[in-house]
């Protein structure tokens, strides 16, 4: 997604003597190009750039970039002069991706509220449909999420809300893996030539587990990516490369369609707690209380739930910590979390 023409430079040191004529080369797929010759100066190094640009075509591929260096005499050590396999442009049509698709960390705020994400450059007018994230194994399955869209104010640099998706609860399948979570509004058409941050975030559960933990991927410029406390509201850059991406694909997220809906309040609880039941006329309803480690503390059965209903739960009986509360009924089952304060 967003293909546009690449240009390449190179740092070139020269380790000797002697001023040396140099000549960058580079090759990506059918594309040869070179710098014109550079002088630099024995002991020095400066940068070369290609005279022509790489444009790619917008299908999947992946290309290698080769690299190597030409000078007008004769070299002690030729073969520090070449790089054979020096980077991969992977090109997919839908997927706008600033990260190497190699986890090696992680982005969260210990069970409190925060966002993360990239910065991106958009070059053509695009429909955006949703944003995807890499999981962090770490992170935890019952973790209420959800993605954002912000432009940015050309004159200010501050991010402006635009829409973002539904919330989401991980499952056990959504760690140490890609989710899309699709924009609430639909496609949101981008503008050309203008920056969008995208961000995937969590409310935190009350530092009551590692909540969301976002994988993260490379390394990042200062003031290209961010990240949001939301214990004190302030944004901060990152150099650590969130594994949150733009796409372009007509997006969703397969779900049951469960036949009823329900609420927790208040949430965090301390002493009680009020579920409030909404199902099809005639649905047998199982409410269902679990603590971290799986252990059933509450069990109540709503038989021919009528329109709606509400439950008192006491809490007191609790320890405190994060609870799930799961609502089933004709076979789908709705998991919520709470918070237990006494």
């Amino acid at each position: 997604a967003q293909v546009a023409e690449i240009e390449f430079s190179g740092v070139i040191q020269n380790l000797g003597y002697e001023n040396q004529n140099v000549t960058f080369n580079v090759t990506a797929g059918a594309y040869n190009g070179s710098s014109n010759p550079t002088l630099i100066n024995a002991f020095s190094s400066d940068t070369a750039d290609c005279t022509a640009g790489f444009t790619p075509a917008a299908v999947n591929a992946n290309i290698t970039v080769g690299v190597n260096v030409q000078i007008d005499s004769t070299d002690a050590t030729p073969a520090n002069n070449a790089i054979a396999n020096a980077a991969t442009i992977a090109v997919n049509p839908s997927i706008y991706a600033r990260d190497k698709n190699n986890i090696t960390g992680g982005s969260y705020n210990a069970g409190d509220g925060f966002e993360v994400g990239n910065i991106f450059d958009t070059y053509a007018s695009a429909a955006l449909s949703a944003i995807d994230v890499y999981i962090n194994g770490v992170a935890e399955a019952g973790a209420t999420i959800y993605s954002k869209l912000y432009s940015i104010d050309a004159q200010t640099g501050d991010f402006i809300f635009v829409d973002e998706s539904n919330p989401y609860t991980l499952t056990a399948n959504d760690l140490d893996a890609l989710i899309t979570l699709p924009l609430s509004g639909g496609a949101y058409t981008l503008n050309a030539n203008e920056p969008y941050l995208v961000v995937v975030g969590s409310l935190g559960d009350g530092g009551a587990t590692n909540d969301l933990v976002v994988g993260t991927s490379g390394v990042s410029e200062a003031q290209t990516s961010f990240y949001l406390d939301l214990t004190n509201t302030t944004w901060y850059y990152t150099t650590a490369t969130p594994m949150v991406r733009m796409n372009f694909s007509s997006a969703s997220i397969e779900e049951n369609v469960a036949s009823h809906s329900f609420s927790v309040s208040p949430n965090p609880a301390a002493g009680s707690a009020t579920i409030a039941l909404s199902a099809k006329t005639g649905v047998d309803v199982t409410v269902s209380i679990v603590d971290v480690s799986g252990k059933e503390v509450y069990n109540n059965a709503v038989s021919a739930l009528n329109g709606t209903a509400s439950i008192e739960v006491n809490t007191a009986a609790f320890g405190n910590g994060m609870y799930f509360v799961n609502v089933a009924s004709n076979g789908t089952t709705t998991s919520k979390k709470l918070v237990v304060r006494n």
